[in-house]
C-alpha cells in the first residue's frame, strides 16, 4: 500500500478444496475447481502449486488493467524503497517481466514438456512476475489448448508448469522475457528456488534485497507439529488399545514414553535446530555487521567454515560440551592428499552458545587475526558496500531509460 492504492490490491487464493476465511476488508479472489472447469483447463496433481499461471487468469477475467504484477507470499520486498521500485516499471513498457529468463538446460526438471512448446526450450522463475494484459491473453489460449491435448491423451508426460509455459509460449510468438535484474542487479542477490530463508534474519540482515523464498516463523512450526502427530497416529494407536495393563505398568510405560521422548527431542530435534539458528546468524552478522574480510562462510551440521583465501579456512565445531577452532590449510598440490592439514587454535565451552554476543565478539576476534590482511585493508578504503551497490544500480537503471 505504499504504492498501489488498496481497491488496486487483491489476493488470489487457492479454494480448489474449500472455501477459505479471509477478512472482508481485502479484495479476494478465488482460484477454484468451478473456474478451472469452466475455462476447460487441465486439473490433475498439485494444479494449483504448478501452474501459478491459472492465479493471472483469475486475476485478468476480474480485473481489467494494461499490467498484472503477481508476488507470492514467500517472496520478501525488503527494498529501501517500494514505492521507487514499483514506479520504475511503471514507465517500463516489458510485456514480460520475470527472473532468471534463460535458455533451459537439460537438468532441468520441467525441460522435456517445455519443449512441447518451444524447442530448443527456455526457462524463467515464477516468485515475481508483472505480465501484460496481452501476455496473459497469449498464456491462456496455449494453457487451454495445452489442457485439449491433455485431456485427449496426446501427451503422457509432465504438463508443462507455469515457468515453462511462460518463457516458451511467449518466446514462440516473439514475445521475449525481460528479467527484473536487468534493472535491478543488485537487488536479487538472494532471490533462488532454495534455501528457505527466516523471515525475521533476512528482514534485519539483507538490506534493499528482494528475497525468496522467506518463510514465516509459523511455517516450521505448524509443519513439526503435523509430523510429530503422525508419528503417534499411525502405529501407536493399535497396540495401545489392544494393551491389558494395570495402573502400574501403564505408569511405568508412561514414565517410559515422556523420558524417551523427551531425550529424542533434545538429542534429535532441539539442539540440532538451536544450533543451526545461531550459526546461520553468526554468519549473517559477519557478513552484515562487521568489516571482516573472508572469501565465503559455510555451515554444514555442526561446524561453521569462514574460508580466508585460497588455502585457508577457520572452522567452529561445536561439540556437546565444548567449541573447537581450528585452523585448516588445504593443498594446492595436486599430487598430495585432498585432507587438509588441521591446528587447534582454542577450545571454549559449550555454554559460550548462551550469549549470542560474546559469541560473535570472540568469533570476530578469531577471525580477525587471520584475515588476509591486504584483502581486508582493500575492503575497509573502499565507500561503504551497500551505498556502492545502490549507486551502480541507480546509474544503470537511468541509463536504461534514458539511452
Amino acid at each position: 500500500m505504499a504504492y498501489f492504492h488498496k481497491d488496486a490490491i487483491f489476493f488470489i487464493v487457492d479454494e480448489l478444496e474449500k472455501t477459505k476465511n479471509f477478512p472482508e476488508n481485502l479484495h479476494k479472489l478465488a482460484l477454484s475447481a468451478h473456474f478451472i472447469e469452466a475455462q476447460g483447463l487441465y486439473n490433475k496433481g498439485r494444479i494449483a502449486w504448478a501452474c501459478g499461471d491459472y492465479f493471472y487468469y483469475v486475476f485478468y477475467k476480474a480485473v481489467a488493467a494494461d499490467f498484472y504484477w503477481l508476488i507470492e507470499p514467500d517472496v520478501l520486498l525488503n527494498l529501501d524503497s517500494v514505492v521507487k521500485f514499483f514506479e520504475f516499471f511503471a514507465n517500463q513498457p516489458d510485456e514480460a517481466l520475470v527472473t532468471h529468463f534463460s535458455p533451459a538446460d537439460a537438468g532441468w526438471c520441467w525441460y522435456e514438456s517445455a519443449k512441447i512448446l518451444l524447442d530448443p526450450p527456455y526457462r524463467c522463475f515464477f516468485p515475481l512476475t508483472r505480465l501484460s494484459k496481452r501476455s496473459i491473453e497469449i498464456l491462456y489460449t496455449k494453457r487451454q489448448s495445452l489442457s485439449a491435448d491433455f485431456f485427449a491423451g496426446k501427451y503422457t508426460g509432465s504438463f508443462p508448469n507455469d515457468e515453462a509455459l511462460l518463457a516458451n509460449a511467449l518466446m514462440a510468438v516473439g514475445v521475449r522475457p525481460v528479467n527484473l535484474s536487468d534493472y535491478f542487479p543488485e537487488q536479487f542477490n538472494f532471490f533462488s528456488i532454495h534455501p528457505f530463508k527466516h523471515k525475521d534474519l533476512s528482514i534485519r540482515y539483507h538490506k534493499d534485497q528482494i528475497l525468496h523464498p522467506v518463510k514465516q516463523v509459523d511455517f516450521y512450526k505448524n509443519l513439526i507439529k503435523v509430523q510429530l502427530e503422525a508419528l503417534f497416529e499411525q502405529r501407536l494407536p493399535r497396540t495401545l488399545r489392544q494393551a491389558i495393563l494395570d495402573e502400574a505398568e501403564l505408569q511405568d510405560l508412561r514414565s517410559y514414553a515422556n523420558n524417551l521422548f523427551s531425550q529424542w527431542m533434545d538429542d534429535s530435534f532441539y539442539t540440532p535446530a538451536r544450533l543451526n539458528f545461531i550459526l546461520k546468524k553468526l554468519v549473517l552478522y559477519c557478513r552484515q555487521d562487521t568489516n571482516l574480510h573472508f572469501k565465503k562462510a559455510k555451515v554444514v551440521g555442526n561446524e561453521l567454515s569462514f574460508f580466508m583465501g585460497q588455502v585457508k579456512a577457520i572452522v567452529f565445531v561445536f561439540e556437546s560440551q565444548t567449541i573447537k577452532v581450528y585452523k585448516r590449510l588445504h593443498s594446492q598440490d595436486l599430487n598430495e592428499s585432498n585432507l587438509p592439514t588441521e591446528t587447534l587454535l582454542q577450545v571454549w565451552p559449550i555454554q559460550l552458545l548462551d550469549s549470542f554476543e560474546r559469541l560473535q565478539k570472540q568469533v570476530a576476534q578469531i577471525l580477525q587475526v587471520h584475515e588476509n590482511k591486504q584483502a581486508a585493508l582493500k575492503k575497509r578504503l573502499l565507500p561503504d558496500r551497500q551505498t556502492d551497490r545502490q549507486t551502480d544500480s541507480h546509474f544503470k537503471l537511468f541509463a536504461s531509460v534514458n539511452y
